[in-house]
């Protein structure tokens, strides 16, 4: 999922900044089909997509652009470093490996912020297990503050008839008190060889204001040769 950060600063922090998820392209006949084009990683491919934020029950429509900017080097790591746009103003980059069976999430930094490393880095994707309802995996940082678990909620056909599957993000961050939390529960459509077809993030904060709500539709995507609708 994507949350205009200037938004989310004062919802969450560090769980506000990995509110995102991707979008990824239907391929042409002959390109990869494996695990790993449920989140394609090649560069240049760019994502359009209908962005609804709700902050406090007010609504807002905006566009959502996602770049696979260039190849980084993050921690030694071969890396792909993503962009975030709304309405056209750079709002987050991250970093994305793919790295025997995992896409590892590396680092986020928000527009005018601190760039953060996953520490360890963060296996957002496991592929060996997409395919198969109910499992899980998880993730906790080093110094115990921040923890995702992840789950495969359903699997089936999309209306085109292409592998379809779910999974759902739980994420919380503790505060310096360790009695504040903050919650994230992201939800992610993934179908194969074409990536994230639809998103959902809620953002909880500790002091339970503020609550942020968005959703992400897949309008177009463009390969960097050919641009297609969804």
């Amino acid at each position: 999922m994507l949350v205009p950060l200037s938004s989310l600063k004062k919802t969450g922090g560090a769980l506000a900044i990995l509110a995102l998820g991707a979008l990824a392209l239907v391929p042409a006949r002959g390109e990869d089909r494996s695990p790993a084009s449920y989140f394609p990683l090649d560069l240049k491919r760019h994502w359009k997509y209908r962005l609804t934020l709700e902050v406090d029950s007010t609504k807002q429509l905006a566009v959502r652009d996602r770049t696979n900017l260039s190849a980084v080097k993050v921690a030694e790591r071969d890396a792909v470093l993503v962009e975030e746009r709304i309405e056209n103003h750079v709002e987050l980059t991250e970093t994305y490996a793919l790295e025997g069976d995992a896409i590892l999430l590396l680092s986020t930094k928000a527009q005018g912020g601190a760039e953060r490393i996953s520490d360890p880095p963060r296996p957002y994707l496991v592929l060996s297990k997409l395919d198969s309802v109910g499992a899980v995996w998880s993730w906790t940082s080093t110094d115990g503050r921040e923890s995702y678990l992840t789950t495969v909620t359903r699997k089936g056909l999309d209306k085109e008839g292409r592998d379809e599957i779910v999974v759902s993000m739980k994420g919380k961050v503790h505060g310096k008190d360790a009695t504040r939390v903050a919650t994230q529960d992201h939800t992610l459509t993934l179908v194969r060889g074409v990536g994230v077809t639809h998103e959902e993030n809620a953002i909880v904060p500790p002091d339970e204001k503020h609550r942020t709500a968005t959703r992400s539709e897949l309008l177009s995507h463009d390969t960097g040769s050919s641009k297609q609708d969804k």
